[in-house]
């Protein structure tokens, strides 16, 4: 089976940051709706498919790089500010490297 949009999904995942590698976040059991603003658009495009990219099937594995224009961009995200300077988990500009597995779409 492969989800289609605005169906509930849970996967397993691990990010990186694409230019050194540095793990930044993982989940196991992470659920959210495809398609629907709950997760940055290269998620969505990862999971549904796009272009010559077939939609994920349950059980299957993706390793994907996410440009920072499908991911969060010139504004970054986890940023603090203290002392007159700011740090973020994931820096602006910032290309993402994901592996990703689909382990259920919700009702199946």
């Amino acid at each position: 089976p492969e989800p289609f949009e605005a169906d509930v999904v849970t996967c397993n995942y691990e990010g990186r940051l694409a230019t050194t590698g540095e793990l930044f976040d993982s989940a196991k059991f992470f659920q959210f709706g495809v398609g629907n603003r709950e997760v940055i658009r290269g998620w969505d495009l990862a999971i549904l498919g796009g272009g010559d990219m077939p939609p994920m099937k349950v059980g299957g594995t993706r390793a994907i790089r996410v440009p920072a224009s499908l991911a969060y961009g010139s504004k970054g995200a986890g940023c603090r500010s203290s002392g007159g300077s700011t740090t973020c988990v994931i820096p602006p500009d910032a290309d993402l490297d994901f592996t990703i597995t689909l382990t259920k779409i919700k009702g199946m």
